[in-house]
């Protein structure tokens, strides 16, 4: 997702905190805005997974934090982790719901990709309080007309006013350009694995 806008332009969009029972509706949108995505393809080669995957992953690792944020138009999703919770995924169970028929019509390496891209994110992740952006998307027909600014905008005014950083990784380089102009530099950077895509890993001091 590339966009132009000025991130101090007024905002074109508004979003809300997502609410638990709206799981089925974000996952929906984040499966629409990831399914060109360079690492999401290498772990799940299958698109049609992807929904369900997005539906553990919020609902056992991000809604309940209440910082997931959704455009009123339902046009985007931005999820936050804030400083005092946990990174961690979903359970194993529903995990395994969602990866044995993948591993049964693509191979065991999938789950071999899944588990190499959580250690390296794990290695990467900054010691220091944050706050976590861990998935921001735009319906893939809405995307590079403002959907991302005005979800950065409202995520970044929670951050800012509790005077602290915040860091996300980047899974594809046509993101970074948004993300800069936020404030967000590249701390480091690593290709997954000897055959997988690049991630980026963006820092953004306290304002």
């Amino acid at each position: 997702m590339t966009e132009s806008a000025s991130p101090h332009a007024a905002p074109k969009y508004t979003a809300r905190i997502a609410e638990a029972a709206e799981c089925e509706l974000l996952a929906t949108i984040l499966a629409d805005a990831f399914q060109a995505d360079p690492v999401v393809r290498w772990i799940i080669p299958d698109s049609k997974y992807d929904q369900k995957f997005f539906s553990v992953d919020l609902r056992h690792a991000y809604l309940p934090h209440r910082h997931c944020w959704i455009l009123d138009d339902a046009e985007g999703v931005a999820c936050w982790l804030p400083p005092d919770a946990k990174v961690s995924g979903a359970p194993v169970l529903p995990l395994l719901g969602v990866f044995l028929p993948i591993i049964v019509k693509h191979g065991f390496q999938c789950a071999k990709r899944g588990g190499l891209l959580e250690r390296v994110f794990a290695e990467h992740r900054p010691k220091k309080a944050h706050y976590y952006l861990h998935m921001l998307g735009a319906r893939h027909d809405q995307q590079g007309k403002g959907v991302g600014s005005a979800l950065l905008r409202e995520g970044l005014q929670v951050v800012d006013k509790q005077g602290m950083p915040a860091y996300l990784e980047s899974s594809n380089e046509n993101n970074l350009p948004l993300y800069e102009r936020f404030g967000f530099k590249i701390s480091s950077e690593q290709t997954l694995g000897s055959d997988g895509p690049k991630v980026w890993f963006m820092w953004r001091p306290a304002q």
